[in-house]
C-alpha cells in the first residue's frame, strides 16, 4: 500500500499506481551512480552530493517500498554493496 504523497507516487510512476515507480526511482539512482546495499540503504558516488532528484528518489522508495535511507561508506558495519 501507497504511504508517499501522491505528489512523489505520480512523479516516479509512468502511467497508473504500481506503473514501475520503484524501477524508475532505482534506475535513476543506478545511472548517477549510488550503490544500493545487501541493508536497502543507497550509498552515494565518491563527491557526489545528492540533487533534488536524487532525494526524491530515495524518499519515494523509503515511502512505499520500506527502502533505506542515503549512508555514507564509512557508516557501513561490514555491510557489502548488492
Amino acid at each position: 500500500m501507497p504511504s508517499g504523497p501522491p505528489e512523489l507516487h505520480a512523479e516516479w510512476c509512468d502511467a497508473g499506481p504500481d506503473d514501475g515507480g520503484d524501477f524508475n526511482a532505482q534506475a535513476h539512482l543506478k545511472a548517477a551512480g549510488y550503490t544500493l546495499t545487501r541493508g536497502w540503504e543507497w550509498i552515494p558516488p565518491p563527491g557526489r552530493q545528492p540533487t533534488e532528484r536524487d532525494i526524491s528518489a530515495i524518499n519515494y522508495l523509503i515511502m512505499e517500498w520500506d527502502f533505506g535511507g542515503l549512508v555514507e561508506p564509512a557508516t557501513l558495519n561490514d555491510e557489502e554493496p548488492c
